[in-house]
């Protein structure tokens, strides 16, 4: 049975698909590819769908815990720009689609209220947590290294594809549709920082 059979029987009348800020069948990340032929075999299929591609996470500031706890955090991005965005705005976002009118076949990108650079984000957290935190710059063989024994060698590769997708600039674009969505201006790096401050500071 095909999967719009099952989601039909089960009485699925809008389906979100959680997506990729710069999802593209030609892009040369792998995973922007990936979540745009996800999307387009949704659209095959016929079934309600609304299509959500959020930026960078920045609860995926929260994997570098540990070091943000000694004082630093390193990725290969440089000084780039890009407007990350609150997974809580992501999931209030997707409610919105679920119980609200207007939302089929429509494909919203979600980011944060501006962009802001990894020095940024450490300024951000200094802020929150009352520490000096500095951001360095890694070059993308030692980051995947690090990250070597973590994650599986594709995930890793991925990754690196997508840090140097922001490095490119290609990530900073900012969108209302959080706004547009629910009502209210999404979640600041400042916020989040705050928010999650005790997961940063030494145990």
């Amino acid at each position: 049975m095909r999967f719009a059979d099952l989601a039909r029987g089960a009485g699925l009348h809008r389906l979100v698909v959680l997506s990729q800020y710069g999802a593209e069948t030609g892009s040369p990340v792998r995973f922007l590819r990936w979540h745009a032929e996800v999307e387009a075999h949704v659209r095959r299929l016929g079934l309600d769908h609304t299509v959500l591609r959020p930026n960078l996470y920045m609860q995926a500031l929260l994997a570098f815990a540990g070091t943000v706890a000694q004082g630093r955090f390193a990725a290969p991005v440089g000084g780039a720009a890009v407007s990350a965005v609150d997974t809580g705005d992501i999931a209030e976002a997707a409610a919105a689609v679920l119980t609200g009118a207007g939302h089929t076949g429509r494909t919203y990108t979600l980011t944060g209220p501006r962009v802001v650079t990894h020095d940024g984000i450490a300024r951000a957290l200094s802020a929150a947590t009352g520490r000096a935190v500095t951001f360095r710059d890694a070059p993308a063989d030692r980051f995947a290294a690090a990250l070597a024994g973590v994650l599986p060698p594709w995930q890793i590769a991925g990754l690196v594809e997508d840090y140097a997708h922001y490095a490119r600039g290609e990530a900073a674009d900012v969108h209302t549709s959080v706004a547009d969505l629910t009502g209210r201006l999404a979640r600041d790096i400042t916020d989040f920082a705050r928010d999650d401050a005790a997961v940063f500071v030494p145990v």
